[in-house]
């Protein structure tokens, strides 16, 4: 495909605002970030993801946490709607997934409640087998944040996977995900200890002890109920 005048021009905005951090330059990578948004209107939804997520991956590396928090709250409304939209579903995957890492593996606090949004947002909107794929990084994410010991990041994406896996109400998605984290909590007890491992991944017993719970109030018929005690 040929590449628009609006492409090129935004291609240029980006890589400029990507020199400009590299160098050290924020202020002048701020200012620019200002024209970025305006050229943003001109293109399509893919290129808006991918050229932010290579804005906020040098962000990163240079360990420019607040520009990085800075940019997804100035870009907010317009994440959300496009992970809403199911014709992006395979790119909004791979730019949450990046987000969602780098609010845990920097440990921005700050990001947290707008990432938590933009999951949400795209959960809502995604197929169950679209969820398969996303849970499953996240699972192995949890697994990842779980050697370091890094508890308040544990427990936040315990608790966003847990609380969107009972809103969707699919049992199967749920089992899915459920073993998955019951494989990653056994690797966990042979390479720490049983303690250890009721420490980190505490949400999840937590979370058991809601879902059997709950369980029980949500669903009158009896094959159902048995269904999600189990």
């Amino acid at each position: 495909m040929e590449t628009t005048n609006q492409e090129k021009s935004i291609m240029s905005s980006c890589l400029a605002c990507c020199f400009a951090l590299q160098q050290g330059e924020v202020k002048k990578a701020a200012d620019i970030l200002e024209l970025f948004y305006d050229e943003l209107d001109t293109v399509n939804d893919e290129q808006v993801l991918a050229s932010l997520k290579n804005i906020l991956s040098t962000a990163i590396r240079k360990r420019y946490q607040d520009f990085f928090w800075h940019i997804l709250k100035e870009q907010k409304e317009r994440l959300l709607l496009i992970v809403a939209k199911p014709e992006l579903r395979l790119q909004s995957q791979e730019f949450l997934t990046f987000v969602i890492f780098n609010v845990c593996d920097r440990r921005i606090l700050e990001a947290r409640a707008i990432a938590r949004e933009l999951v949400e947002c795209f959960t809502r909107n995604a197929t169950s087998e679209e969820l398969r794929s996303f849970w499953n990084e996240w699972t192995s994410l949890i697994a990842r944040i779980a050697r370091r010991n890094w508890q308040s990041e544990m427990d936040w994406l315990l608790q966003i996977l847990l609380h969107q896996l009972w809103r969707r109400g699919d049992i199967k998605l749920f089992q899915l995900a459920v073993w998955q984290l019951q494989m990653h909590l056994s690797m966990y007890c042979r390479f720490d200890s049983i303690e250890g491992m009721l420490t980190v991944y505490r949400k999840l017993f937590e979370g058991y002890l809601i879902l059997l719970e709950l369980a029980g109030k949500k669903y009158v018929e009896q094959e159902k109920r048995e269904a999600w005690l189990q």
